[in-house]
């Protein structure tokens, strides 16, 4: 994955047009080799030998909406994938990501003949993707920004979504909102149930105890798959963290916790499984930002739920 940053430069002139300066902030060695450009020296973008197309839609970022487009640069195919980034409800930068697709879309051919072969014999099973993230912190700098809005893009690809951690996330990405991390909640679909709750302290009884009859309730009438998000650590080793593994076992159910931590991680208990994903926060630098971002993504069908855990940027 390569990334470029943008600087949003705005200047009014006698006439209140606004001029953007579109200077390059940062700049990875891989965007810089593919345009032949040095990293350690400012540049701007309009001198960037790049398609036209491109500079349209950084242009239409500037304005806050967001693009991507496929293009051809020298011996490759590349998809430019290009959002504003806010703060205070105005744009204050510009981050372009581009992922060389000259493989995927090979790869993508063969798919799509096999899924007409697949569809012609009935071979294709339905279900949906639940994608997980971990964010620790409100994002304030520009990086944190860039970094946090591009986990917020892939994730709601999911059917389902969530993000966990101090900052929480409730308002609808595109045409999905995500589960609402900051209290209990629970609903069923697609032959799964799924339930939040809130930890403290590794706690769920010191954030309220009336979670363990919610929790109850909702096994009670529960499907085949549970989902449970855990917003906040969970201690296994505490009395009550034995108690909620083996009231989890005792449901006979295909059991799936998920809580952010410092690392990734998956344990097994019997039919109960519990994942720690990473929180995105733990990193310093862009780069560290870019490349600890990772996903938890469940697809559920109808024989079979598999789990993998995707960094978001290589």
């Amino acid at each position: 994955v390569i990334n470029v940053t943008l600087h949003n430069t705005v200047c009014a002139n006698s006439l209140s047009n606004m001029v953007r300066n579109g200077d390059i902030l940062s700049i990875n060695k891989a965007a810089a080799d593919i345009f032949k450009l040095k990293k350690d020296i400012r540049q701007n973008i309009n001198n960037v030998k790049i398609d036209s197309n491109v500079i349209t839609l950084i242009n239409e970022s500037y304005e806050g909406k967001s693009g991507e487009i496929i293009i051809d640069h020298d011996t490759g195919k590349y998809q430019v994938d290009i959002s504003p980034v806010f703060s205070d409800n105005a744009v204050e930068g510009v981050v372009i990501l581009i992922f060389n697709v000259t493989e995927k879309e090979n790869i993508t051919i063969n798919k799509e003949f096999d899924t007409i072969i697949n569809n012609a014999y009935g071979l294709i099973e339905n279900g949906i993707s639940f994608k997980i993230a971990g964010v620790t912190d409100s994002p304030t700098t520009i990086f944190d920004k860039v970094a946090y809005q591009n986990l917020l893009n892939e994730i709601s690809t999911g059917d389902i979504y969530a993000l966990l951690g101090k900052y929480n996330y409730s308002e609808a990405h595109g045409d999905k909102s995500p589960i609402n991390t900051s209290t209990f909640n629970t609903f069923t679909k697609y032959n799964s149930t799924f339930i939040n709750l809130v930890t403290k302290d590794g706690s769920i009884r010191s954030y309220s105890s009336k979670q363990w009859d919610n929790l109850s309730d909702a096994l009670k009438s529960a499907e085949d798959n549970v989902f449970i998000l855990i917003n906040g650590s969970l201690n296994t080793d505490s009395f009550e963290g034995i108690t909620f593994i083996d009231l989890m076992k005792e449901t006979n159910k295909n059991v799936y916790v998920v809580t952010n931590s410092s690392q990734n991680s998956i344990h097994k208990y019997g039919n109960v499984h519990i994942f720690e994903i990473c929180d995105t926060s733990d990193g310093v630098t862009l780069e560290d930002k870019f490349t600890s971002a990772n996903i938890l993504e469940f697809n559920i069908s109808d024989s079979d739920v598999t789990y993998e855990f995707k960094k978001l940027w290589k």
